[in-house]
């Protein structure tokens, strides 16, 4: 009897269990039972609690989560008879499932072939179980970051979540890391769901937080960072302009008068550009033309400092704020993007020059130019493209409605007999 847990691509959230025994291969694929092995695995191979596991052990895995031990306990025994005699008889040889527990894995630490350090990073990014009260917090902490600027925004909440139920420090880096993650928590929650309740919760959160930091400026800066994600909370609409125009010129204010750093040029350059934007999109004349200026100004300075640890902006920001930008200017004038517009964007999305999120963005607004100009098989051709290329976003708001006004129109064009 062998138990093998490998690892696709070395990546620990990507785990594939098999059990063998003879010619009898069983591959476990159910979230729960392959986190129940994983954790039986682990506390075999670490020895902890002589490799026992209780039900109140499963109830705390992210896949038991919401069920009370009694329950986990009879999912077990219930969905065990489910499967076919051989696969049950070839289950029971290797622990022995029951409604109450405790568990233990059946056969020898020898007949177990795995990676202990990805099993070990597997539970401290993507299970609720606490392997140890006192883990290392900083691998969870960077591999959410990675995810995040990597758009993988699942993952990374799912990360940033773990990270904030670890047993809090003390310590004021800490206490930034913190709010930093229930920061990127309400963003990523208004790309994927757009829950206005659940996003105001972690940003009070948040903000309460920044309370505990004791250097004014640092906490002035958090402040402003703050204020970035809650202005998504509010529709961009002419008449949210003005209310919008007073929460960004509140994060302006609350950095203006620090000192310079990375932080404060990356803040103040987002911070800019978006004042651009605004009356971009809802005034009749650009009333701050200067601050776009501003904004792409600091940026090129930003390339040349080290990066920001508070906000990181996006690589190749001046060139996808630029296209932005342009795209904006065209859709007021009804002109579809070119040649030259749409090479840009294929350069920036082909070259990976910014993340995946934003050049949906590009996309997205690529494909209003088209659609205000009544380019309609330009709008169709384009719109296949870019969500293909983007496919990994599928689960934002943005690439769900892009994807929901394609199988409009592709509808509509089909009933009135176009194509």
């Amino acid at each position: 009897m062998k138990i093998y847990l490998t690892f696709v691509n070395n990546s620990p959230l990507r785990p594939q269990l098999l059990l063998i025994n003879g010619d009898i291969k069983f591959k476990i694929d159910r979230p729960r039972w392959q986190q129940f092995f994983m954790l039986l695995i682990y506390r075999k191979l670490k020895n902890i609690q002589n490799g026992f596991v209780s039900v109140e052990d499963l109830s705390a895995l992210s896949s038991f989560q919401g069920l009370q031990p009694k329950f986990a306990g009879r999912y077990l025994s219930n969905r065990l008879v489910e499967q076919t005699a051989p696969y049950r008889k070839l289950v029971r040889e290797s622990v022995n499932v029951s409604t109450v527990g405790p568990y233990k894995l059946l056969i020898d630490a020898s007949d177990i072939d795995t990676d202990l350090t990805l099993l070990d990073t597997y539970f401290q990014m993507k299970s609720m179980y606490i392997v140890d009260p006192l883990e290392d917090s900083d691998p969870i902490w960077d591999e959410a970051t990675k995810c995040y600027f990597d758009s993988d925004f699942k993952v990374s909440y799912r990360l940033f979540d773990r990270f904030t139920n670890l047993p809090k420090r003390s310590n004021e880096n800490s206490i930034i890391r913190v709010i930093l993650a229930k920061v990127r928590m309400a963003e990523i929650e208004f790309k994927l769901r757009g829950n206005r309740q659940k996003i105001l919760n972690m940003l009070n959160r948040a903000r309460r937080l920044c309370t505990d930091i004791k250097d004014s400026n640092l906490s002035r800066m958090l402040y402003s960072v703050i204020i970035g994600v809650e202005v998504m909370t509010v529709k961009t609409t002419k008449d949210n302009y003005k209310k919008l125009l007073r929460l960004n010129n509140k994060a302006l204010s609350l950095i203006d008068e620090l000192p310079d750093s990375p932080d404060k040029l990356s803040i103040k350059a987002g911070r800019l550009y978006y004042s651009s934007y605004l009356s971009l999109r809802h005034s009749e004349e650009d009333e701050n033309e200067s601050n776009f200026n501003k904004s792409i100004e600091l940026h090129d300075i930003l390339s040349q400092l080290e990066s920001p640890k508070l906000h990181r902006a996006n690589k190749g920001i001046i060139e996808s704020t630029v296209l932005q930008r342009n795209l904006i200017i065209l859709s007021k004038r009804n002109t579809p993007a070119g040649s030259e517009e749409i090479d840009i964007y294929n350069d920036i999305l082909v070259n990976k020059r910014t993340v995946k999120s934003a050049s949906l963005n590009l996309g997205f607004w690529i494909r209003h130019t088209m659609k205000k100009a009544g380019r309609i098989n330009d709008v169709i051709d384009f719109t296949s493209e870019c969500l293909y290329d983007h496919a990994d976003q599928h689960d934002t708001n943005q690439y769900s409605e892009m994807l929901r006004r394609h199988r409009e129109l592709r509808n509509k064009i089909s009933c009135s007999g176009m194509v």
